[in-house]
């Protein structure tokens, strides 16, 4: 009798700790500005595939308010389609499982297309 209540007793405390375990998150800041035609792009995960669903915020410069949002369709493709020319943006990006990244993003003409956004697991 008293071997199964040990056993429940440690069943329940491994149950428990289960629960609580999360993925520690590592906040990502890339400090070199990405630079792209437009403010338009793709979002990846490690091994290239695309995430839907990723929130991307266009943040000022202190990334703490928030200008405008989107967040990728099904295929990882997201836009903010008033971004113009000449400009810097200071995009956050999260997706649950994956750590929150913040880049800055210079728009010009001679710029190559679009940006991927690579996203690192959180571990």
């Amino acid at each position: 009798m008293w071997r199964l209540v040990r056993q429940l007793g440690i069943l329940t405390v491994l149950l428990t700790s289960s629960l609580h375990a999360k993925a520690q998150m590592e906040l990502i800041t890339i400090e070199h500005p990405f630079h792209a035609r437009s403010l338009a792009g793709i979002v990846v995960d490690p091994s290239g595939g695309t995430v839907p669903g990723v929130v991307i915020e266009d943040c000022d410069s202190t990334f703490k308010q928030v200008l405008d949002s989107t967040t990728t369709d099904a295929n990882g493709h997201f836009i903010f389609p008033h971004a113009k020319a000449g400009t810097t943006h200071f995009l956050r990006v999260s997706h649950y499982g994956f750590d929150p990244m913040q880049i800055t993003v210079e728009l010009g003409h001679f710029a190559k297309g679009g940006l991927t956004i690579r996203l690192y697991i959180a571990t």
